[in-house]
């Protein structure tokens, strides 16, 4: 037996007596439920993709902490397996959609990684005082 997301139950777990009624099923692609990042996994293909890895481990260490972030992943999980399911239906988005998420991909990756983020912001900073220590060489000269 075989529901609509792909689920497979083997005949020897079903009893020949049992009949099914009444039953509902998820319309999201069996794959999509794994890891519930549904618009990044239907834009990926694979709920192993690197990136929805990533943005799973960025929901988990850092948005599911704070209160805010809580309450953007309920709003998420309201609307994204139907957006996801969209998705499906037309892969010629999924170039689009693969292209929207590399913003937020870094900003995560940056997030998660907060050594690396120390470094540009360090390195930043130290650029524009040394920019504006010539520019007041140059001007004293």
């Amino acid at each position: 037996v075989q529901d609509t997301a792909g689920v497979i139950a083997p005949p020897s777990v079903l009893d020949p007596s049992c009949k099914l009624t009444g039953v509902q099923t998820s319309k999201i692609q069996g794959f999509l439920g794994k890891s519930n990042c549904f618009i990044a996994t239907a834009a990926y293909g694979s709920a192993d993709a690197a990136p929805v890895r990533m943005l799973r481990e960025f929901r988990d260490r850092v948005l599911a902490r704070v209160k805010p972030g809580r309450m953007f992943v309920r709003w998420y999980y309201r609307w994204s397996p139907q957006a996801a399911d969209w998705l499906l239906a037309h892969p010629q988005f999924r170039i689009p959609v693969l292209v929207a998420l590399v913003p937020l991909e870094v900003f995560a990756w940056m997030v998660l990684h907060s050594w690396f983020t120390v470094i540009l912001v360090g390195g930043f900073c130290s650029a524009i005082l040394f920019l504006k220590s010539r520019a007041r060489i140059g001007d004293q000269a």
